[in-house]
């Protein structure tokens, strides 16, 4: 049992008879007669009384009819909700970044973009920028913004802003380069290691001979953070991570300590179902991301 039998079915009933459902429906009446014995066979029940004055229905027909009433408004109103989600703002979106990254890209977009479009709800998840884009490439998350995404075949990667990873600590500005060295290796350095920019500035300290004996590795950059803040030593951490924990709070140790450049992108599936709803949002985080440039 189909629609189209179903179609055909409710055009006899509300016609009453073959002839007159045959030429509306445009089909020869052997052919309808046809369908429509196929359906009774199917459905095992006698849909139809036929005497000369055309076809009526059976109790069994009634009910077929009043159920294919009911389903073809469900199916209006689910054609009238899909129209919905494809051109209005409408939907609900999970957007994915680091907490860190988040805790200071979120508050100058979530606000101004929920009140603009009331119809479309947002889920922030929150972890590493790989898992992040795992998570995209399984549509769990619908967009994703992270630092120096991995290139991958599903993926579209919209640069928005740069960034700069550096030694970050809570000690004043050391105006000699050797002071601050004397000041660095005090204290633990404190780093992600899963972080690549972390390595790569942990590599270029080795190789210059200025890397304090203890290091510390912490599973998480909002921990370096709050750790750099708290004075237990010097965090490699995004500059725009520091700025946003405060003006002054964290200084960069020396400016001849070595910087690594961050890219933060966004990301999304290159499939992704472009609803309005779905292009609103990832105009808008573009358009705020990029409004971040210039800071």
């Amino acid at each position: 049992m189909d629609l189209r039998q179903l179609r055909y079915f409710q055009a006899v009933a509300h016609a009453g008879r073959i002839s007159e459902a045959a030429r509306q429906l445009g089909l020869s009446q052997p052919a309808l007669s046809i369908a429509l014995r196929k359906l009774e066979q199917e459905i095992g029940v006698t849909l139809f009384d036929r005497d000369h004055r055309g076809v009526h229905l059976t109790a069994s027909g009634r009910e077929l009819l009043d159920a294919v009433g009911q389903a073809t408004l469900l199916i209006e109103r689910g054609r009238e909700r899909i129209a919905g989600l494809e051109n209005e703002p409408v939907g609900r979106f999970v957007v994915g970044c680091p907490q860190v990254l988040g805790a200071y890209f979120l508050p100058g977009f979530a606000g101004d973009f929920l009140a603009e479009h009331p119809k479309i709800d947002l889920v922030v998840w929150c972890g590493p920028s790989r898992q992040v884009e795992a998570r995209v490439v399984a549509r769990e998350v619908q967009f994703g913004v992270v630092t120096h995404p991995v290139s991958h075949p599903d993926l579209v990667l919209v640069e928005l802003y740069r960034d700069e990873v550096a030694l970050m600590t809570r000690e004043p500005p050391q105006s000699g380069f050797a002071q601050a060295v004397a000041h660095l290796r005090k204290k633990p350095l404190l780093y992600v290691p899963h972080v690549p920019q972390a390595m790569e500035i942990l590599d270029l300290c080795a190789a210059r001979g200025l890397l304090p004996e203890r290091r510390l590795e912490i599973g998480d950059v909002q921990l370096v953070l709050e750790l750099a803040l708290a004075g237990v030593g010097a965090g490699i951490l995004p500059r725009r991570v520091a700025a946003h924990a405060g003006p002054g709070r964290l200084h960069p140790v020396h400016p001849r300590f070595p910087t690594v450049a961050d890219t933060i992108r966004l990301v999304y599936r290159s499939d992704m179902h472009r609803t309005r709803a779905a292009t609103l949002l990832k105009d808008a985080i573009a358009a705020h991301g990029r409004s971040l440039s210039s800071g």
